[in-house]
């Protein structure tokens, strides 16, 4: 009994000293991370982000590092009066040994509570292109996304030119699989409030629930996006799609 006793407090100790260790190398670095994380994302985007507060969190995340953009806004590249993005949160997520290594893989984006206003002007311009063309090359900032998750996000899109527009809200929604790879097959699985599609003066539909989960196979060699027959569920009534 006493050698259990013994056993048992040692290892303890041992957990206590392991998690103290990495709390207090996380303390440590946690400016250099933030640092190098914001700047690398910046070489990703055109447009300016607005963001209110940068924690690192691991225990929370664990095992995977996080590091957490909070009240995060990006205005509209074609009116500064409107907002493209906003969120309360965006969290990219890394593997820990990756970023002792110098490696800033990002493999997780999770985001919620936030709104997403996509539009297409008469002039056939879009608010959304505020990704650069950049090439990852020898950077130590890549992308190795495996998964996309949102929670409590509203989207919406307004094409101008073709006089339509689509409101939604997205309970929760996951898009998985391997991003980097030049040939992958994606999941997608949501679960989706159908505001209002509209065409023109036309609403084809109101306030009715969307649910999906599909395969999506993507091939950049290609530059194809690929779906095969699969069902949804719109107003709780299924749909087959090819």
């Amino acid at each position: 009994m006493k050698f259990w006793w013994r056993f048992l407090k040692r290892t303890v100790l041992i957990l206590l000293v392991f998690m103290a260790t990495i709390s207090l190398a996380l303390y440590i670095f946690e400016d250099r991370i933030i640092k190098k994380v914001v700047a690398q994302v910046n070489t990703y985007l055109k447009a300016p982000v607005q963001v209110e507060q940068i924690n690192v969190h691991f225990w929370r995340t664990f095992p995977q590092l996080s590091v957490a953009f909070d009240q995060v806004l990006i205005a509209d590249p074609l009116s500064s009066k409107d907002t493209l993005l906003q969120a309360e949160q965006i969290s990219l997520r890394f593997n820990p040994f990756d970023i002792w290594n110098g490696q800033y893989q990002i493999e997780q984006i999770t985001s919620f509570n936030g709104q997403l206003n996509l539009k297409t002007n008469a002039k056939g311009q879009t608010n959304y292109d505020i990704f650069k063309d950049t090439s990852s090359g020898s950077s130590s900032f890549n992308l190795e996304l495996e998964t996309i998750l949102l929670e409590q996000f509203k989207v919406s899109y307004r094409d101008q030119k073709s006089a339509q527009s689509y409101t939604s809200t997205i309970h929760t929604a996951s898009l998985s699989g391997k991003f980097s790879a030049q040939q992958t097959t994606l999941k997608a699985a949501g679960d989706v409030w159908l505001n209002r599609i509209q065409k023109g003066r036309v609403v084809l539909l109101k306030n009715e629930p969307l649910v999906f989960d599909l395969a999506l196979l993507v091939d950049q060699t290609q530059n194809l996006i690929k779906l095969p027959q699969a069902q949804i569920k719109i107003a709780n009534l299924p749909f087959l799609i090819d």
